[in-house]
């Protein structure tokens, strides 16, 4: 996405919030909301990314490819759902069910320290249990609710993310990596707006101003400026 992409995309998300007069509990909720959701189907995107180059791979004709399929004796319909199915498992049986746990609780507990500071009536999300992580789905209404209330964050950020040029790689174990940890980096942001905005609302700083600040900083793409900068300085 262009750096003009980014600064509108900026824009018109800051211009929601003060269109819909949003306050701290709301930016605080529409951080996590979109964190959460965003975050969970680029996991997904990438616990898909197997079987479509499967699909991709199978359906090229080339005298290599076609050799592989002689030695494996995969051919026609049957061997493509095959291919389907074999690179389906790692995402199936690890990814998905890991990352559900793993991320799903990782913001349960952010959302914790929110309900605490900044609750919204009528939402609880507590952490799911390794031994029984099903009532985290549960609370799948609560997250609908969230979205229908802060859906242009959720949107402006599904944009960001999908609208990367950047394809998910999973070649080495150090792309692979960075690919899933990419949506934790959010969190990570949330945790460090909680305490700035509960260190600014104890001081008495409130305010579309004080919003605008953080939203700046959860949003705002400061990679494509220092990248532009160090770029021309280089050109020089």
């Amino acid at each position: 996405m262009s750096f003009f992409k980014e600064i509108t995309l900026f824009t018109l998300s800051l211009t929601a919030v003060y269109f819909y007069q949003w306050d701290l509990t709301d930016l605080l909720w529409s951080f996590w909301t979109s964190s959460f959701i965003v975050g969970y189907l680029t996991i997904l995107h990438y616990a898909f990314f197997l079987p479509i180059q499967a699909i991709k791979f199978y359906n090229k004709d080339t005298p290599e490819i076609n050799e592989f399929k002689k030695k494996m004796k995969i051919d026609g319909f049957l061997g493509l759902i095959g291919a389907i199915v074999l690179s389906s498992l790692p995402g199936l049986l690890f990814i998905i069910p890991f990352f559900t746990i793993h991320f799903g609780g990782f913001h349960s507990v952010h959302a914790m320290f929110l309900q605490q500071f900044a609750p919204i009536e009528g939402i609880i999300i507590t952490p799911p249990s390794f031994v029984s992580w099903f009532p985290f789905f549960q609370k799948f209404p609560d997250v609908l609710r969230l979205f229908v209330m802060y859906w242009p964050v959720v949107l402006a950020t599904a944009i960001y993310e999908f609208s990367k040029k950047s394809k998910p790689s999973l070649a080495t174990k150090k792309q692979t990596g960075k690919a899933f940890m990419r949506p934790y980096a959010n969190v990570i942001k949330i945790h460090i707006l909680i305490f700035a905005l509960g260190f600014a609302k104890f001081q008495g700083l409130t305010g579309f101003p004080v919003y605008a600040i953080a939203f700046t900083f959860f949003f705002f793409p400061f990679s494509k400026v220092f990248t532009s900068e160090k770029s021309s300085q280089t050109s020089r």
